[in-house]
């Protein structure tokens, strides 16, 4: 479904905890703390018609 949208408005942002088993259940080992911590307040999306992507 293809969409549009403005960039989005990305800040800096401090991590508080971080409790996240989505990255060890892809079966990739990560320690320590992240790279790089963003935060956006939304943007917002028009969506089209949705077709067959051959």
């Amino acid at each position: 479904m293809p969409n549009t949208h403005a960039p989005w408005p990305l800040q800096t942002a401090v991590l508080d905890s971080c409790q996240d088993g989505l990255v060890h259940a892809a079966g990739l080992d990560v320690a320590g703390p992240p790279e790089s911590v963003l935060y956006s307040p939304g943007v917002q999306t028009q969506f089209g018609v949705p077709h067959t992507v051959a």
